[in-house]
């Protein structure tokens, strides 16, 4: 479960749907959409949503990383996932549709 509170105090709940290509969909329900900056190295996926504060987090399991960390700053709550080296994210996707972010995971 995922909580991320906008400042209205909107609630987002996450879920990971593992396509049959080995290709993954993480899916960021959102009521009112912050807008979302990111940044993608070998290393690290980071997304920065503005304006929004963080509640407790638990994001699923996911074979393109092996951590991630939540951090609250001043523009908003930046969210990293640590990727695993033993199966590399060839490419990734962001995008707002109906309600909710969807992060597409794009192995090599």
């Amino acid at each position: 479960m995922c909580q991320f509170y906008h400042i209205s105090h909107v609630q987002l709940d996450t879920h990971i749907q593992h396509l049959k290509n080995g290709d993954e969909q993480l899916y960021i329900a959102v009521s009112s959409k912050p807008a979302v900056v990111h940044t993608f190295t070998d290393e690290k996926l980071s997304l920065l949503f503005l304006d929004a504060a963080v509640g407790n987090i638990t994001l699923p399991k996911s074979q393109f990383y092996t951590d991630y960390s939540i951090t609250q700053i001043d523009a908003g709550c930046v969210v990293d996932l640590t990727l695993n080296e033993n199966n590399p994210l060839w490419g990734y996707d962001v995008k707002a549709d109906e309600g909710q972010f969807i992060i597409y995971l794009k192995q090599t």
